[in-house]
């Protein structure tokens, strides 16, 4: 996953009102898709009110369980409650996170 910094997305996230913090959620959830397989649904669900978000927080919470270990009941709990303690928290453990299973791959085959 790319590094990046605690601070400096806590800062872009109060000084945009919260923003950059959906922006930092959907640009994780593509990396957590594309390098843990996490399968966390389309971020369009979070304009549905409240079940959507929610539903959708517990799918991503869940991807980053596999990409940290640290289980997906308390990322949940600490995005959903406290997000501006979460996200940093969260952004650490992403940056000390190591890929458990290769990317895919592109195998081009030559026509017979």
């Amino acid at each position: 996953m790319k590094p990046r910094s605690p601070i400096t997305v806590v800062l872009l996230s109060v000084l945009t009102l919260g923003i950059y913090a959906l922006v930092w959620f959907v640009r994780t959830k593509d990396e957590l898709n594309r390098t843990y397989a996490a399968g966390i649904p389309t971020a369009w669900l979070l304009l549905v009110p409240f079940v959507g978000a929610l539903y959708w927080t517990w799918k991503w919470s869940e991807g980053a369980e596999k990409a940290t270990g640290t289980s997906g009941i308390s990322v949940f709990l600490l995005m959903a409650m406290v997000p501006i303690v979460g996200i940093p928290v969260m952004v650490s453990k992403f940056n000390e996170a190591r890929p458990t299973i290769a990317p895919a791959q592109v195998v081009l085959r030559a026509a017979a």
